[in-house]
């Protein structure tokens, strides 16, 4: 799998160039990028590892860093991240991903915080599983590995729904659909109780 358009640098560079060469600024930056690995992580070759974390954290990273100039010079501006519900809900199978998108929430969180007041908004959409966009990434990633998601599935209208309400009301995070939001509270208040029930899935893997 190969991501040349965005794991190199220089791409992310280009899009910022071709922006400012346009002379019309930037109102709204969405990060929507992402790859995933749903499996053992001891099974995740180090090649497909060191692509997730360029995708989903080195070149979202990169375009915020390189546009916040520009809408601070501005007074206004709104990055809206695509993050996921298992950045506050560490999940069995998709450890590194999850890590990736716990990135995304405290980098989010961070910057909101940071530029209070200054006209430019910074936020996350934390969905469930999206289906059937995601999906495929996935599975072009991990093959043999798919992605339970059942209920838990979101449509892909559904987040560009968030997205646009974010537009309109400005927040901090939203999650998709809303009753998600109380996924990191059950990780916080139950913790525990959470890593007895995944050993339990693991072994019902076959690890």
């Amino acid at each position: 799998m190969s991501w040349p358009w965005i794991l190199r640098g220089r791409r992310a560079r280009a899009v910022y160039d071709r922006v400012t060469e346009m002379g019309e600024g930037i109102d709204v930056l969405v990060n929507s990028a992402g790859v995933g690995w749903f499996g053992h992580a001891s099974d995740m070759p180090s090649e497909t590892a060191l692509q997730m974390i360029q995708v989903n954290n080195a070149a979202l990273a990169q375009l915020i860093v390189l546009f916040l100039p520009l809408m601070r010079g501005r007074g206004y501006g709104h990055v809206i991240s695509v993050s996921s519900i298992v950045g506050g809900f560490p999940s069995p199978w998709a450890a590194l991903y999850s890590a990736t998108k716990s990135f995304v929430d405290t980098l989010t969180t961070a910057l909101h915080r940071e530029l209070k007041g200054t006209g430019v908004h910074v936020s996350a959409v934390r969905p469930g599983p999206v289906y059937p966009g995601f999906s495929r990434t996935v599975f072009r990633v991990s093959p043999a590995s798919p992605v339970p998601a059942g209920r838990l599935a979101v449509r892909p209208e559904a987040v560009a729904g968030a997205i646009i309400g974010l537009l309109r009301r400005p927040r901090r995070a939203v999650y998709v659909p809303r009753r998600f939001g109380a996924i990191p509270w059950l990780e916080l208040g139950f913790g525990r109780l959470v890593d007895r029930v995944a050993v339990l899935l693991v072994r019902r893997q076959g690890a």
